[in-house]
C-alpha cells in the first residue's frame, strides 16, 4: 500500500515474524490489511494485546464458544471493570 510504513521484527522465543503495517491516512488501507489477515488466518495481535484499535477485529474473529471463558476470566480478575475499561471486549 503506497504511503504506508512497514516494520518487521522477529521474536526469538516463539520463532514468529511480526509485521506491523501502519497505514497512511487512507481509511481504506485498514480494511485491506484486515482482509489480508483474515484470508491467511493469521493473528491480529501478539503479546502486546488487543486494546481499542483491534477490538472490532477481535470481535469479528473470536469464535462464540471462546467469549464466555474470556468474560469469566476478565470478571474474576477485574470485577469492577477498572483495568483498561473498553479494551478487548465490553463487559455485560
Amino acid at each position: 500500500m503506497p504511503g504506508s510504513f512497514y516494520v518487521s521484527d522477529s521474536a526469538v522465543g516463539d520463532g514468529n515474524v511480526h509485521l506491523n503495517v501502519l497505514p497512511c491516512c487512507d481509511k481504506g488501507a485498514e480494511k485491506v490489511v484486515t482482509a489480508v489477515l483474515a484470508r491467511y488466518a493469521v493473528s491480529i495481535s501478539s503479546e502486546h494485546g488487543i486494546g481499542r484499535l483491534k477490538k472490532t477485529d477481535l470481535d469479528a474473529r473470536l469464535p462464540a464458544v471462546q467469549r464466555p471463558p474470556l468474560t469469566v476470566l476478565k470478571q474474576a480478575i477485574d470485577p469492577h471493570g477498572t483495568i483498561n475499561p473498553g479494551c478487548v471486549f465490553d463487559m455485560p
